[in-house]
């Protein structure tokens, strides 16, 4: 009679043993669940990511076909409107321009500038900035540009430079920002890329 207390004993631990192996059964099960959801949530992200990073290179050539079809191919004409070129000067049109310092940049200057097109002829250069969305800080970053593009082009030296944004279409709060900065503003107006800077317009020559 004395051993049946710990028969008694032995089988409640046996019973919580089998108890709590059971809940951590499940407990381990729950967690391999939770972690496959996870890994599965992980792929679905990297593949969310890869999307994203295909539409920004879509995007990213969509504005380069903006630069090359669109604007660059009327930089020569829009040219010879705003400045005295000569009339036998072929004027050619370079774009996705990269440039080294051919130095050392001075403070605040940078290694490299990337310029969307520029254009030559006479004693001038037009240095054009493409948007798709045309805000004020690209207009205030091609102007910083502008007071230091001799410094990257000492071909030019001797050449002034003009400043040009264009978009397929600039809002008039933008076109009256840039017209008080002496740039050129282009624009989709018709149909056509055209000049839509404000009749009080005059160039800065940088």
């Amino acid at each position: 009679m004395t051993t049946l207390p710990w028969e008694q004993r032995i089988e409640h631990v046996m019973l919580e043993l089998a108890k709590s192996s059971h809940e951590l059964r499940q407990k381990m099960t729950e967690m391999a669940e939770q972690v496959k959801r996870n890994e599965e949530k992980t792929i679905q992200n990297e593949e969310s990511m890869t999307r994203t990073r295909k539409e920004m290179g879509e995007v990213s050539k969509r504005l380069g076909r903006i630069v090359e079809d669109i604007i660059a191919p009327d930089l020569p004409d829009m040219l010879r409107m705003l400045v005295d070129c000569p009339a036998n000067e072929e004027i050619a049109v370079n774009t996705n321009v990269q440039r080294l310092h051919p130095g050392k940049p001075t403070s605040g200057q940078r290694q490299k500038v990337e310029i969307d097109a520029m254009a030559a002829c006479g004693n001038y250069v037009l240095i054009n900035e493409t948007k798709s969305t045309l805000r004020t800080e690209h207009i205030q970053r091609l102007q910083e540009l502008l007071t230091v593009a001799r410094d990257y082009f000492p071909e030019y030296q001797h050449y002034q430079f003009i400043g040009c944004v264009a978009s397929l279409h600039v809002g008039d709060d933008l076109i009256r920002y840039a017209n008080r900065q002496g740039l050129v503003v282009l624009a989709m107006k018709e149909g056509l890329i055209k000049i839509v800077n404000r009749d009080d317009f005059s160039i800065r020559y940088f």
